[in-house]
């Protein structure tokens, strides 16, 4: 069953708190860092098993990291634009592209 994810419908103090605990219970636990003041936490996505992989598809106004078992992500920005650094190269997104990357990997 499909797991919808909408900070849209939380209080703005609670917000990071919310997005944080949704993804640990759904993908892997998450290391967050929103950029800006509280008031910028924004998230809303759908989460989906099928199988062994899971799909989760949304947008976030957050900064993440992980330290668990290596995950491979893959990341379609559908508007604005997102960065992913790793192993000194680094990735601008905008809409309609696409970028792959281990989520323990760091910078």
């Amino acid at each position: 069953m499909p797991v919808i994810l909408n900070t849209y419908e939380v209080e703005e103090r609670d917000r990071a708190e919310f997005v944080h605990e949704a993804l640990g219970a759904t993908m892997v636990p998450i290391e967050l860092h929103w950029p800006g003041h509280r008031g910028s936490v924004a998230a809303h996505g759908v989460a989906t098993d099928l199988g062994d992989l899971t799909v989760c598809s949304g947008r976030t106004t957050a900064l993440a990291r992980d330290s668990m078992e290596p995950s491979i992500f893959i990341n379609v920005q559908f508007s604005g634009s997102s960065m992913v650094v790793q192993h000194g190269r680094e990735a601008v997104l905008r809409p309609g592209e696409l970028v792959m990357y281990e989520s323990t990997s760091h910078c």
